[in-house]
């Protein structure tokens, strides 16, 4: 079987300022038109759904120095680990 490597940007936390942000940037088409990118969409819910047989998944949060620190602050939540068929 093969093997998925992945790292992903993931929506922040239900209820937070940001998740909402980032629910009013892709739904005005703002954010997915300059960067062709969903804030919303969470991509572990598709992972999960593709019928992997071992999934290992960790989450990181991005802090640090990055030249663009609005893009930082939307996409901070990352998800990476593996799948195999």
């Amino acid at each position: 079987g093969g093997r998925y490597f992945f790292l992903e940007h993931i929506p922040a936390k239900e209820d937070s300022f940001t998740r909402w942000l980032q629910g009013f940037l892709t739904a005005t088409k703002i954010y997915p038109s300059l960067f062709n990118c969903r804030l919303d969409s969470n991509p572990i819910q598709d992972i999960r759904a593709a019928g992997f047989k071992e999934l290992s998944l960790e989450s990181i949060t991005l802090r640090g120095y990055v030249s663009q620190p609005y893009h930082l602050y939307l996409t901070r939540n990352h998800v990476m680990g593996t799948a195999t068929k």
